[in-house]
């Protein structure tokens, strides 16, 4: 192997290793976000996991994370659903 593909083939090694340890930031800033009862969104995960929001859009893998939490979310708070307000009680006349 030449000394350009060897430096090539380090390269890309570590850009995948650091794209790793960004994904599992994600997963744990998203952890965090849903333990504290946050809004899971894409400012809120990116500043927390210290990527920037173009990582998380452009990553396939960090897309599909995150749009899966924020999906998750969601659902969670449609299935709890709003808080019914109390009807007044009439006073019987």
């Amino acid at each position: 192997m030449s000394t350009a593909a060897s430096q090539t083939a380090a390269a890309n090694q570590a850009r995948r290793k650091r794209t790793e340890e960004k994904l599992r930031d994600v997963a744990d800033a998203i952890a965090q976000l849903q333990r504290h009862r946050l809004p899971v969104t894409y400012p809120a995960i990116a500043a927390r996991a210290g990527v920037s929001r173009t990582f998380l859009y452009d990553s396939p893998a960090a897309r599909d994370v995150v749009t899966a939490a924020i999906t998750r979310a969601d659902s969670t708070t449609s299935q709890r659903g709003t808080p019914r307000r109390r009807r007044p009680r009439s006073s019987g006349r």
